[in-house]
């Protein structure tokens, strides 16, 4: 699946906060993730047509639901600036494979604001409700990786420090894919991977610490 950033009209989300009761225990009470229920409901499109458009009606549209069950370290999300809080909802949206669209991206972090923002004493769950519209379903992906040792889950320290080129910003670069924020001439560090895609440095380093998979080309990061 390509992940792009701009738009789609008919792609939605919706985040809600469910608490426990009154009679909840103080182990439940006391736990150290957030548990998070998905539901993310793919429309497959067929190819557009000559004008460039989908159609919607046509017979070779498919549907299908996929539910999932999450848990992330509270330290994910509280105490996390703004562009820290993106970089992780579009590292959640890369798991769940949901390509990160603008719309979703910016509601999904928004209602995280909102919701840890809150007391959060008694959450119970985080529940998601995802529409999107895509040109494949995750399982329809294919990823030829080399018979090298990779590591596609968190990257060590010694790797990022090895492999990941630190470089000023001296001419523009466009925007950060991770958080969706403009490279500031100048005034910013990126990080660029072996596959020479760049990324604001925080972000990628983040990013790398739980998927050593690169956001744009899913080029494999070395061990």
């Amino acid at each position: 699946m390509v992940y792009i950033v701009d738009d789609v009209s008919d792609s939605s989300c919706l985040v809600e906060a469910f608490y426990y009761s009154e009679e909840a225990t103080q182990d439940l009470l006391n736990k150290q993730n957030f548990l998070f229920d998905f539901e993310v409901e793919y429309t497959k499109v067929p190819e557009p047509d000559s004008d460039g458009e989908a159609d919607y009606m046509d017979d070779g549209v498919e549907t299908r639901i996929i539910n999932q069950s999450q848990e992330y370290g509270r330290d994910w999300f509280i105490g996390q600036d703004d562009e820290q809080l993106k970089g992780t909802i579009y590292a959640i949206l890369y798991e769940i494979g949901v390509p990160p669209y603008r719309g979703i991206m910016t509601t999904f972090t928004e209602d995280i604001k909102s919701i840890i923002n809150l007391p959060l004493e008694k959450l119970e769950k985080i529940k998601v409700t995802i529409n999107v519209v895509a040109d494949l379903f995750p399982e329809d992906e294919v990823v030829e990786v080399e018979d090298v040792n990779y590591s596609v889950g968190g990257a060590s320290v010694e790797a990022m420090e090895q492999h990941l080129e630190i470089l000023t910003v001296n001419e523009s670069v466009g925007e950060c894919v991770i958080c969706l924020e403009t490279i500031q001439v100048g005034s910013d560090f990126v990080g660029r991977m072996p596959c020479t895609h760049a990324f604001h440095l925080s972000c990628i380093e983040k990013w790398l610490e739980r998927t050593g998979i690169c956001p744009l080309c899913r080029d494999v990061f070395p061990v």
